[in-house]
């Protein structure tokens, strides 16, 4: 399913997983209201996936960025995200 189709492209279906990861743990660290709520759903997502490949997670981060609804302070945070989705699925 597309759902955002002004920045839909093709590629390997683990890079949606990543992409989903990517958005989750942007929203855990800068929206309040939700951010309990997606740090369960990341942990959740995370816990279901076999893995997410170190290049998948660094090319959502790549489209992410160059992402041109999201502002300089996003794009600044997305380290941190990763981050969070890497502590995330740490033992």
């Amino acid at each position: 399913m597309v759902i955002d189709w002004a920045t839909a492209s093709e590629g390997p279906p683990d890079l949606d997983s990543a992409m989903s990861a990517l958005i989750l743990a942007q929203a855990a660290l800068t929206m309040p209201d939700v951010a309990t709520a997606a740090r369960a759903v990341l942990a959740s997502l995370l816990r279901h996936l076999d893995t997410i490949e170190a290049d998948h997670l660094a090319e959502a981060r790549s489209r992410r960025a160059a992402n041109p609804t999201l502002t300089r302070a996003e794009i600044t945070g997305l380290a941190e995200a990763v981050t969070l989705i890497n502590r995330t699925t740490a033992p």
